[in-house]
């Protein structure tokens, strides 16, 4: 069998109207699959996955998006306060896409 691998992905979420932003202005979310070692170093001695840590290894960088006049971090979108909207949406982008890129 063949199959082709993409490293991640970028995505340009809908919350808060961001997509009828110009595009220079809307923000970006470039997210990174997961590698067999990406997934032991989430997963704890009772073999359940630290939610906080496959999240800082799947969410790899936010364009474009401030807080207060200060850049907002993977980190900040899922522990900051009234980002659990933008959370979710991101979670379930994630999941709707897959490693193996079915475009080739």
């Amino acid at each position: 069998m063949k199959v082709y691998l993409s490293d991640g992905f970028d995505y340009i979420p809908i919350w808060n109207d961001n997509r009828k932003e110009k595009e220079e202005d809307q923000i970006k979310i470039h997210f990174k699959f997961l590698s067999g070692e990406d997934y032991t170093e989430i997963i704890d001695d009772k073999g359940e996955a630290s939610r906080s840590k496959e999240w800082s290894k799947i969410c790899d960088k936010v364009m474009n998006f401030q807080i207060n006049d200060k850049d907002v971090t993977p980190e900040q979108i899922y522990s900051m306060p009234g980002l659990a909207d933008l959370y979710v949406e991101l979670k379930l982008a994630y999941k709707k896409e897959t490693v193996i890129d079915k475009k080739k």
